[in-house]
């Protein structure tokens, strides 16, 4: 079982209008006979924007991720 987080905070530019964009992001990798992992992520944050006077946008991810964890290389 593994653990990840995240912080980030960026500058977005649309139609020459900056905004920032600014989460968190959570994590967790479990394993499968030693091989396979499967990776479920969590990412909730928020955009400031002033275009238009649309105010801040808010938003969350859901992902899940599969790594089958093929063996290469390996002399038989």
């Amino acid at each position: 079982l593994i653990f990840r987080t995240g912080f980030y905070y960026r500058y977005l530019n649309f139609d020459n209008q900056i905004n920032q964009d600014i989460g968190i992001a959570l994590g967790v990798g479990l394993g499968l006979m030693d091989v396979h992992t499967v990776n479920l992520a969590f990412k909730i944050g928020k955009i400031n924007t002033d275009v238009m006077g649309l105010g801040n946008e808010s938003y969350f991810k859901f992902t899940l991720g599969l790594n089958l964890g093929e063996k290469w290389f390996v002399k038989k």
